[in-house]
């Protein structure tokens, strides 16, 4: 049984009792009935959702493609400076080399 804080209710899943943050009479609740279906079964169950959810393995993959999207935004970022950096180090050449010349006119 989980409040549902953080991803608590991602880990438990089906697998046990889920019950809003700061809410006595719904913990009470969620003791209740995880009393009730207490034993083998949902241990059980609760194990293999877990397991199977949070291995190494799957963590490591998870956080090696997370990386990546963040270094692809990272590096589209850095080519979105640099377009900026030469379009405005070609306005001051422009600029101090042809003080009467606009950008529009070339």
């Amino acid at each position: 049984m989980v409040t549902d804080v953080g991803d608590s209710a991602l880990m438990v899943g089906g697998a046990g009792e889920i019950v809003p943050p700061a809410t006595p009479a719904a913990l009470c609740e969620g003791f209740r009935l995880v009393l009730e279906r207490l034993g083998p079964d949902l241990r059980d169950a609760a194990r293999v959702s877990i397991l199977g959810r949070f291995t190494n393995d799957l963590l490591v993959t998870e956080t090696v493609k997370a990386l990546c999207r963040c270094e692809l935004r990272a590096d589209s970022m850095i080519a979105a400076a640099r377009r900026l950096l030469v379009g405005w180090t070609y306005d001051l050449l422009s600029a101090a080399a042809l003080p009467k010349v606009s950008r529009k006119s070339l």
